[in-house]
């Protein structure tokens, strides 16, 4: 019976480790690739919108001047290693909130830096919704006004 079950939680954890899929983001990529390691996507929306449940969004080191609307669940959201990562909402001027999660489970930021919304009702994070063990671990949120 110990076999039966052993060898049923390897082929869990097997098809579990399978179906999860690292994407990656740098500011010399191109939306246009495979968002692989070698090959990363230029904007985090764009790794967001085509991250599958469970996927992770691996981003490079430096500055993405962008807003992320994160419109999927179970998905895991973090830079490379110890790299520093600013998402940064300088000069836009859409979307109130530099990160905005509505309706969503299982999210989780790590180890970002959120900075420069400037402009008339700006949020860092905004969450709303029927949200979900969502988890903002580690990050700076800075300059918004």
């Amino acid at each position: 019976m110990k076999q039966i079950y052993l060898i049923a939680m390897v082929l869990l954890f097997t098809v579990y480790a399978f179906s999860q899929k690292n994407i990656y983001v740098a500011t010399n990529g191109n939306n246009s690739q495979s968002g692989s390691f070698t090959t990363p996507y230029k904007t985090i929306q764009y790794a967001i919108n085509n991250a599958l449940a469970y996927d992770t969004v691996n981003i490079k080191a430096g500055t993405y001047n962008e807003k992320l609307d994160i419109g999927k669940s179970n998905i895991y959201i973090r830079p490379i290693a110890s790299d520093n990562v600013v998402i940064s909402g300088s000069g836009i001027t859409s979307q109130v909130a530099l990160v905005k999660i509505t309706n969503r489970e299982n999210v989780t930021l790590k180890r970002l830096e959120i900075a420069n919304n400037i402009q008339k009702d700006a949020q860092g994070i905004l969450i709303e919704g029927a949200c979900k063990n969502i988890t903002i671990d580690s990050c700076s949120i800075h300059d918004i006004h």
